[in-house]
């Protein structure tokens, strides 16, 4: 019997062990002698690194260790569960002998493995074959080095030996002895480095690479088992048992305090990862089998015993509802993210603040970074002027990080080609480009398999999170016309005044429509890009050969072709056949995807309808994937035979415009009224001359957050992420699937840390089983738009690029302005001051959501103004719509812009702040739609404030962001009293005087569009012929002086505007409104 001093003394050996020898034994199987015994010991880490996890990937019959280095394993061996053999039980004992319980500890990770005797004997026996297989005078040098190290370790590595005595004729004392054996056997062999490191003891004590992560939390349970195949779609049944088909695989199961993982033993790649939520739950069934199921899939697992089974239910149920409650309970507004108490976070306005704030923390990631937008152009600068080159340019700061180790994922939405161009398959190639496998692109949705397609809706959401520590949720896309400061400038041309004098001004063969000097729309691009736009629909132009007008004739063919009930292949021939019947020819890998566009526009009839719609088809047939398509080449030849290199001399072109003092560099000097962007793989060649054209501003907010609530962004991104891989890379080992760190140990940065304001905070989305594979519909931000609404007792502040709501209307069906309608009905009624303010773009795009806008606002008997008017008299004491404009000067040239409104944002009351990428309309709200992700925060942080005159507790958050933006919008007058949004001197006389008035100027100077002044067709064709003598044509002088009363951006929203004109007719006469569902615009 071992005594407790032979146990101390052997415990003491162990922790007097020399680290060398551990180090040296960690790679037995490779053969890798690290170092020699008289070289120094290396500096160890107090844990395991997080991206060891995908890094450090093993067979699980391979030697290596997975224990943190230098760090003692404290055993305890105790017998439990202990089988007496009375007269009823003497015949079972011998086939229910005891189970001994193992109590480790290793740091801060503890847990239990329970075993019989059996078991004990198994590994020793296997450990006893392994220790004689290492002896063996194998002439290898790895063999050569483990006896020489075996010799000077023969005493410490001889294996204790254990009694072969049958438990049913033990007496008490023969227990005790051999709980005692058992503890010195641990004791020893997880001392010795040749032992420590054995697949047969990491399989006994049930570790492996993930149990000691602290990232990943606590140790939890771990156990080989089999696994059924399917889960995501429903198993093949023969004969009613799903057995007879589907197959048992050997995997290696893991749970975690908020998920479920499983790895492949044979190479220690992780083949699949449950979230908890909302259905997660474990429930025992036949044959040691237990079923796992959440939301987007159902596993089930056998276990070798029976009692192992119900272990592991009662484990897993019992963390749903502790560590996993968080996301398996119903959480507020129905959200799958619980509210976050304390969290930092702090506004940004303008991509100026955000992007430089981005770069920061890009530039500070220590393991990961996520990046997923609607559309992302890698060339873009974060931190302008870019006087250190390409130091701040996005792709380069990835590549850089990933060259440093940092493991970067983006996702991007894959855009329906013939209707946008997003280029994102350049995005992924300059990504990817000259970069080792650490960044990974993902672009999505990718098909389109039946008449329920994805075809019309987009990934709209935009989030940064660098380390699963610090995240960025708003309406930014790092891309091309977002950075912008809250000046809102129109002009750029650089010092010298002119963009011609840097190389890739105008004039160069980039393709985009260039006005010159002689061109007789000249004067009108002084006005507004803008006017250009609304004029081409107001005026009925044909819009034949527009690229949307193809898009309808196409997808319509495409829908009703898939709808065709046949079979893949089938609808496959028979959509071919249809395309041929329109002269829209497939191609066969040689006529036109291998084209360029040059070559395209030789070709006799380039310019027709037909011959664009081929070239769209192109584009679009890689979309379209069925099962086993018979048309060639396949979709990644298509869009590969697409040059989208840069040309030579874009660096140069570059240099030129920072040596000219440019801010707005090369397609990011953008005004999307006059001219689409296009060859964006030229991206320092302007798309529009700077002379002539002024750009249109951006105004747009993000914010930044950091802690749990940071950690819920990652995990929102991680559903998406492991979601996409499964659907369109599910055995490529180049896209691992990602796992979510714990939230018990959440290091924030101190630098980042002191931007942030302490507030409750809840991540909210709009999703679908088509954009994160849920079956369900998640739409969270409505609902908490909805409450704020009826909440809220003072005011509402709103930016939103669209407001399409209508009462009662068929075709829309978001609540938001009914609510508003009766949350003013109700202040009507009690005689309340209460105030709403929307900022909204002039002059949204595309062109059918300005029908939608002005429905939705003013026009029409179901609109929110007309529907107050009746039932409230003067409904502008109540609510009230904004848009922002701005003026410049250009070599002696008047200019003016409307500055286009991107920002998702609600404030109530001081107090609460909805900030995020989902607009006012349909697509944003509904759920099933478009993709969203926003941030819901409730200030903690109070300051003295006042709410129409009197003394009010304000939250910091929600009144700095206000102040912030209204002082932005009105000037950046540092003396005007912001404190007070309701009462009637500041909403009469301060912002709504101010807003009328700078309307007044810009229509008396520059006689603009939209404006109250025109309200049917007629009138809005007299305006056009005279706005040549308007008074920036004829009096330039007293126009500037006129414009320099114009107070910061602020403008009413033109209520009347075409407000006679039916714009039902409209619509009809613009095809390509008229051929794509009313959904798409709404």
């Amino acid at each position: 019997m071992t005594t407790k001093s032979e146990e101390k003394t052997a415990a003491d050996k162990c922790d007097g062990q020399s680290i060398s020898d551990a180090i040296f034994f960690d790679d037995l199987d490779s053969g890798i002698h690290k170092r020699s015994d008289d070289e120094p010991s290396p500096e160890f880490h107090a844990d395991i690194p997080y991206l060891t996890v995908y890094d450090d990937v093993k067979p699980f019959d391979s030697t290596h260790d997975v224990f943190i280095s230098g760090l003692k394993i404290n055993v305890r061996v105790e017998d439990t569960d202990r089988v007496t053999p009375t007269a009823l039980l003497a015949p079972f004992a011998a086939i229910n002998p005891t189970r001994y319980s193992i109590h480790l500890q290793h740091g801060e990770f503890e847990w239990t493995v329970r075993k019989r005797y059996s078991d004990f004997l198994r590994l020793h026996h296997r450990l006893k074959l392994f220790r004689t297989s290492l002896a063996l005078p194998l002439p290898t040098k790895q063999h050569r080095l483990t006896r020489e190290a075996i010799r000077r370790r023969q005493s410490s590595d001889t294996l204790p030996s254990l009694s072969m005595k049958p438990e049913t004729f033990m007496s008490d004392e023969d227990f005790r002895h051999r709980v005692d054996t058992l503890q010195t056997y641990f004791d020893r062999i997880l001392c010795s480095p040749i032992y420590r490191c054995h697949p047969e003891l990491l399989r006994f004590l049930k570790v492996s690479q993930f149990s000691f992560v602290a990232s990943l939390g606590m140790k939890g349970m771990e156990n080989f088992i089999r696994k059924l195949s399917g889960g995501r779609k429903y198993a093949v049944q023969c004969f009613g048992r799903k057995t007879c088909c589907a197959r048992w695989l050997d995997r290696y199961l893991i749970v975690k305090d908020t998920f479920v993982a499983y790895v492949r033993p044979h190479d220690g790649v992780i083949g699949d990862v449950l979230l908890m939520d909302h259905k997660f739950a474990a429930t025992m069934k036949e044959d040691h089998v237990i079923q796992i199921r959440n939301s987007s899939r159902t596993l089930e697992v056998r276990f070798h015993r029976l009692r192992y089974a119900y272990d592991w239910e009662a484990f897993m149920n019992q963390l749903r509802v502790t560590k996993g409650a968080d996301f398996t309970q119903l959480n507020r507004f129905s959200s799958f993210a619980p509210i976050r108490s304390q969290s930092r976070v702090h506004w940004l306005i303008n991509g100026e603040d955000y992007m430089s704030t981005v770069a920061d923390a890009i530039e500070g990631a220590k393991e990961e970074i996520f990046i997923t937008d609607w559309w992302l152009s890698p060339e873009i600068y974060l931190k302008r002027p870019a006087k250190k080159g390409h130091f701040w340019r996005l792709d380069k700061m990835l590549q850089r990080k990933a060259r440093q180790g940092i493991r970067v994922y983006v996702l991007i939405y894959k855009e329906f080609s013939p209707a946008i161009v997003l280029a994102s398959l350049h995005t992924k190639e300059v990504l990817t480009e000259n970069s080792t496998n650490s960044i990974r692109v993902l672009r999505h949705p990718d098909r389109v398999t039946d008449a329920n397609s994805t075809v019309f809706w987009s990934h709209h959401e935009k989030l940064v999170v660098v380390d699963q520590q610090i995240a960025f949720v708003g309406g930014i896309d790092l891309c091309f016309g977002r950075w912008d400061t809250s000046a809102h400038p129109i002009i750029d041309a650089g010092q010298a005044g002119s963009a011609s004098s840097a190389p890739g001004a105008p004039g160069t063969s980039n393709g985009a429509r260039m006005p010159s000097a002689s061109d007789k729309l000249q004067k009108r691009y002084r006005h507004d890009g803008a006017d250009l736009y609304m004029h081409d629909f107001l005026s009925h132009k044909s819009d034949e050969n527009s690229d949307l007008s193809q898009l309808g004739n196409l997808v319509d063919m495409i829908q009703s072709t898939l709808a065709s009930g046949n079979r893949p292949a089938a609808r496959w021939r028979k959509m071919k056949a249809v395309l041929r019947a329109n002269n829209l020819h497939t191609g066969n890998g040689t006529d036109g995807a291998a084209k360029t566009n040059g070559d395209a526009a030789a070709d006799n009839g380039a310019s027709s309808p037909a011959a664009k719609a081929v070239r769209n088809w192109h584009k679009l047939k890689h979309t379209v994937q069925v099962a086993k398509p018979v048309v060639s080449p396949s979709a990644t030849e298509m869009e590969a035979a697409i040059d989208f290199r840069p040309p030579p001399g874009q660096d140069v072109r570059m240099e030129a415009a920072v040596t000219c003092g440019q801010l707005f560099l090369g397609k990011d000097y953008a005004n999307y009224y006059m001219c689409k962007f296009v060859q964006l793989n030229q991206p320092y060649d302007d798309l529009v001359d700077r002379q002539q054209v002024p750009r249109v501003p951006w105004q747009d907010v993000g914010v930044l957050c950091m802690g749990a609530i940071a950690r819920d962004v990652a995990r929102h991104f991680i559903q998406r992420w492991n979601f996409t891989k499964n659907e369109k890379a599910k055995n490529n080992q180049r896209y691992p699937l990602l796992l979510p760190k714990t939230y018990d140990h959440i290091p924030i940065d101190e630098a980042m840390l002191k931007k942030g304001f302490k507030c409750n905070t809840q991540l909210l989305r709009s999703v679908a089983h088509w954009s994160c594979g849920s079956p369900g519909t998640e739409k969270s931000i409505v609902n908490a738009m909805v409450y704020m609404i009826e909440t809220s007792q003072h005011y509402l502040y709103m930016e939103s690029q669209f407001f399409i709501s209508i009462a009662g209307s068929n075709d829309v069906t978001n609540p938001i302005a009914q609510k508003l309608y009766d949350r003013i009905l109700k202040a009507y009624h009690n005689n309340e001051t209460y105030r709403v303010y929307v900022t909204v773009p002039l002059v949204p795009t595309p062109v059918p959501t300005i029908v939608w806008n002005f429905k939705s606002i003013s026009h029409g008997d179901g609109s929110l103004i007309r529907r107050l008017q009746h039932a409230v008299g003067d409904p502008y004491r109540f609510i009230r719509f904004f848009g922002l404009r701005n003026w410049a000067q250009l070599n002696g040239n008047l200019m003016q812009s409307l500055v286009y409104v991107h920002s998702k944002l609600v404030i109530a009351d001081d107090r609460i702040v909805l900030c995020g990428s989902a607009n006012i309309n349909d697509r944003s709200l509904l759920g099933n739609r478009d993709s969203e992700l926003a941030l819901y925060i409730e200030d903690t942080e109070f300051v003295k404030s006042k709410m129409n005159g009197v003394d009010y507790q304000a939250g910091r958050f929600a009144l700095s962001l206000r102040q912030s933006l209204m002082r932005n919008h009105l000037g950046g007058d540092a003396a005007l009293d912001l404190s007070d949004p309701v009462c009637d001197h500041f909403f009469n006389e301060v912002w709504g005087r101010i807003a009328l008035n700078n309307a007044a100027i810009y229509d008396q100077v520059f006689c603009v569009i939209p404006t109250n002044h025109v309200s049917n067709s007629q009138e809005y064709e007299s305006r056009s012929r005279s706005r040549d003598s308007c008074l920036a044509e004829k009096k330039p002088t007293e126009a500037h002086e006129a414009l320099l009363a114009v107070k910061g951006h602020l403008v009413e929203f033109p209520y009347d505007f075409m407000a006679k004109e039916s714009f039902e007719i409209t619509i009809a006469r613009y095809k390509t409104a008229g051929l794509l569902p009313l959904s798409v615009w709404i």
